[in-house]
């Protein structure tokens, strides 16, 4: 059975830090500290918790035998082994790797790091074969 996942590798780290940092904000709060001090670590842990749901919202991209299954919470997007036509590695830091599409054009994988695109070529023709 062929079956590789890539999402992103600091989803559960940023929830825990936000959760963390949340936890101290109340600390703080309930504990009488200084003004300047609960000011802080909220914007501290504001900022955190925006990096956790930044996070969440990052497409997973699965590979299977059927083919590539792209989802992002609530959407969800498949291609065929058939509709694809290939990879590459594209010079972007957000998502270094394109599916390029058999009929024409690109999609962007996100969370698969640019190391992967041999990996990838092997895991097509696995798939296709």
């Amino acid at each position: 059975m062929l079956d590789r996942r890539y999402q992103s590798r600091s989803r559960g780290l940023t929830t825990f830090l936000a959760l963390f940092d949340l936890a101290w904000l109340v600390a703080f709060i309930g504990s009488g500290y200084e003004h300047g001090y609960v000011i802080g670590w909220a914007i501290v842990t504001t900022a955190t918790i925006v990096l956790a749901l930044a996070d969440w919202f990052i497409p997973r991209t699965v590979l299977t035998e059927t083919g590539i299954h792209r989802y992002l919470t609530g959407s969800r997007r498949e291609l065929a082994w058939s509709e694809v036509g290939g990879f590459a590695a594209v010079d972007r830091l957000v998502s270094p790797v394109d599916v390029l599409l058999a009929e024409g054009g690109s999609l962007p994988l996100r969370g698969v790091p640019a190391t992967d695109v041999a990996e990838l070529w092997t895991f097509q023709s696995r798939a296709v074969t």
